[in-house]
C-alpha cells in the first residue's frame, strides 16, 4: 500500500466514511469521526487566528485526553508539524524542546499529577507572566503564544475558551485548502527520543512514513472497524501516537483512552467498553494481572494487539491476560516506531522468540561491527533498518550522517539476527554487551532467567568493573512484593547457578523499590545512570 493522504486527509475521509461510528471514547464522552473532524477542524481555525501555518511548530503538552487528538490533527491539516512533549517533563528537559524545536504555539493544561506546567513555563521564562497578546521570551524566542485548554486565568496565555471569543473570520474552506496544499513527504511530527547522546534528539516523521507504516502495522494486528483499541501508553510517544493510534484510525477502530495508567481503573475500562486491542508493556501486563480485581472475565474481549518483552512476558500475556493474537515487535522512532510486527496468525513459538518479519517498504541487513559486512543468516551482528523516509534529526545532520550508512540504512545500535524464515531476532542494545574474560554475555539473556523467578517483578542487568576479568555482571531487581522481604541477593545468585553458565551468573544483586529506578525524559529506564549509580556505590562501599 502507498497512500498518498496526509494524516489531515485520513481523518477527513474518516468523517465522510464512518461519520456516526466512534472515534474516541473518553470518561464517559464519546466523539464520533464526524465530530472528531469537526473539533480538529475548530482548532486549525483557533491557531490560523494566532499566526500558525505549513511549517510552523506546535508544541502539545497534554496527557491522554480527546483535546491532544483535537489540537494534533488541528495543526497537521494546516501543514504545521507538531511537537509532542512528554507530561514528565522537568523544567530543564522543557526548556531544551521548546527551544530546540522552535516551537511557535504551545498547547497545554495546567497541570497533570501534580507536574504544573505553567509553573515549569514561569521558572523557564518569567517574561512569560509579563506577556500581554504575544509572548516575548528571551529563553524562548520562537514561541509566541501559550493556550491553556483550562479555563483559569494565568498571566501571559490563554484559555482556549478566550481564543474562541478572539477568532472570527476564519472559513472551514481555509483550513480544507490549507490541508489539500499538505504533501505527503512533508514533517508531520518531530518526536523526541533518548539515545547515546547526553541530549534528546529530535527525530522528523513525514506524513506519508506514519501513515503507511501504520497501516501496515494494523495489517499484521488484522485490526478492523469493529476492534476497539484501549490506548493507555502515552500519546507522546512513538508508540502511542505513531503506533496504536494510527493502526487504529487507518482501519476505522475506535480508540478509548485513559488518560494514565492504573491497573484498577484499566480492568473496568476494558471491561466496560469491550476493548479488543491491547497495547502494553511488561510492566503493563504484570500490574493488572497481579491487581485484586483481576479476573478474565474482565479481560475476555481482549484478543488482538502489541505488546514488547521478554518471551516469558509474550507468553503470560497471550495465556494469562488472554490477548491470543497478541504480536510481537521491534521498532526505534527513527524506524517509525514499529518496523517489524509478527502476524497474529504466526504460531505461539513464533511470536515468543521472534520479533516478526519486516513491514512492507521495510528492509533489515546485519551487519558485523568488526568487519562492516553483512552477516549470513542466523548470525548475529548490529541490526540496520531502512524503510520510509525521514529527513533526519532536525538541527543534527552530522548526527544523521553518523547514524546512517551510504545506502540509506539506519544503524540502529541493536543486535540481533535473521532466521531461515526472515523472522528478525532482536538481542539487546551493541553497547550493553558485557564482556567478562574475554567472553560476551547478553543482558537480555540474563535478564530473561532471572525473570523466572517467582519473587523479581524487573531485573536490569549489566557490566560491572572487576580488577581480573574487566567485568562481571551485575543485577538490580525489583521484587513482586515490592520491599524485597521474600526474596535476597544470595537467593537470586544461587537460583541462576545451574541454569545459566558460571560466568553468566550474575557476582552482584541489588534489590530496589520501583520508585528508586531512574527512568529518561521518554520514560525509558535509565540504564546507564543506573550502572553509574550502582558502580558509584559499589566503589564508596568497597
Amino acid at each position: 500500500m502507498n497512500d498518498n493522504r496526509n494524516l489531515g486527509e485520513l481523518l477527513g475521509d474518516l468523517a465522510i466514511k464512518l461519520p456516526h461510528k466512534d472515534a474516541i471514547v473518553f470518561e464517559g464522552q464519546r466523539f464520533t469521526y464526524e465530530q472528531f473532524e469537526k473539533h480538529s477542524v475548530e482548532c486549525s481555525k483557533l491557531l490560523v487566528s494566532v499566526g500558525v501555518a505549513k511549517g510552523s511548530r506546535v508544541g502539545i503538552l497534554l496527557p491522554n485526553r480527546p483535546e491532544w487528538l483535537f489540537w494534533a490533527f488541528g495543526a497537521m491539516k494546516l501543514g504545521a508539524i507538531v511537537v509532542p512533549i512528554s507530561t514528565w517533563s522537568k523544567e530543564i528537559e522543557l526548556k531544551y524542546i521548546l527551544r530546540h524545536s522552535d516551537v511557535s504555539v504551545l498547547v497545554t493544561s495546567k497541570e497533570f499529577k501534580n507536574n504544573s506546567f505553567i509553573d515549569l513555563l514561569y521558572k523557564i521564562s518569567p517574561e512569560i507572566r509579563e506577556s500581554k497578546n504575544f509572548v516575548f521570551s528571551s529563553a524562548l524566542p520562537s514561541l509566541r503564544k501559550i493556550i491553556s485548554t483550562s479555563d483559569e486565568q494565568h498571566h501571559g496565555i490563554i484559555s482556549v475558551s478566550e481564543l474562541r471569543l478572539q477568532c472570527t473570520g476564519v472559513p472551514d474552506n481555509l483550513v480544507r485548502e490549507s490541508c489539500k496544499e499538505v504533501r505527503p513527504n512533508d514533517v508531520a511530527l518531530i518526536l523526541y527520543t533518548s539515545g547515546s547522546t547526553s541530549t534528546p534528539k529530535a527525530v522528523q516523521l513525514t506524513h506519508f512514513g506514519m501513515l503507511n507504516n501504520a497501516f501496515n502495522i494494523g495489517e499484521r494486528q488484522h485490526l478492523n472497524e469493529n476492534d476497539k483499541l484501549w490506548l493507555v501508553v502515552p500519546l507522546f510517544w512513538i508508540y502511542g501516537c505513531g503506533n496504536a493510534l494510527l493502526a487504529a484510525m487507518t482501519h476505522g477502530s475506535t480508540v478509548v483512552l485513559q488518560e494514565y495508567f492504573e491497573a484498577g481503573r484499566a480492568l473496568e475500562l476494558i471491561e466496560k467498553e469491550g476493548c479488543t486491542v491491547y497495547y502494553g508493556m511488561p510492566n503493563i501486563t504484570t500490574s493488572l494481572l497481579q491487581h485484586p480485581n483481576f479476573s478474565k472475565n474482565a479481560v475476555s474481549s481482549l484478543k488482538k494487539g502489541v505488546t514488547i518483552g521478554r518471551p516469558e512476558i509474550i507468553k503470560k500475556t497471550i495465556h494469562d491476560l488472554g490477548v491470543t493474537h497478541l504480536c510481537n515487535i521491534y521498532g526505534q522512532t527513527e524506524t517509525y516506531g514499529n518496523c517489524c510486527v509478527t502476524d497474529s496468525a504466526d504460531s505461539l513459538e513464533v511470536r515468543m522468540y521472534s520479533h516478526g518479519k519486516p513491514l512492507p517498504n521495510t528492509t533489515i541487513k546485519i551487519i558485523s561491527r568488526e568487519t562492516k559486512e553483512e552477516m549470513p543468516i542466523g548470525s548475529s551482528g548490529e541490526i540496520y533498518v531502512k524503510n520510509y523516509d525521514t529527513p533526519g534529526y532536525y538541527k543534527m545532520n552530522s548526527s544523521q550522517a553518523k547514524s546512517s550508512d551510504p545506502d540509506g540504512f539506519f544503524k540502529t545500535g541493536d543486535e540481533g539476527f535473521l532466521d531461515n524464515e526472515g523472522y528478525l531476532h532482536f538481542l539487546g542494545r551493541m553497547d550493553e554487551i558485557i564482556k567478562t574474560s574475554g567472553i560476551n554475555v547478553s543482558p537480555a539473556e540474563v535478564e530473561a532467567v532471572l525473570l523466572t523467578h517467582s519473587q523479581v517483578r524487573l531485573a536490569f542487568v549489566f557490566g560491572i568493573p572487576d580488577p581480573i576479568k574487566d567485568e562481571c555482571v551485575g543485577a538490580v531487581i525489583v521484587c513482586s512484593d515490592g520491599d524485597g522481604n521474600n526474596c535476597s541477593a544470595e537467593e537470586i545468585i544461587s537460583f541462576c547457578r545451574g541454569r545459566i553458565a558460571s560466568y553468566k551468573v550474575p557476582r552482584y544483586v541489588e534489590l530496589r523499590n520501583m520508585e528508586d529506578i531512574p527512568f529518561t525524559a521518554t520514560g525509558k529506564v535509565a540504564r546507564l545512570a543506573l550502572r553509574q549509580d550502582v558502580v558509584s556505590k559499589m566503589a564508596t562501599t568497597g
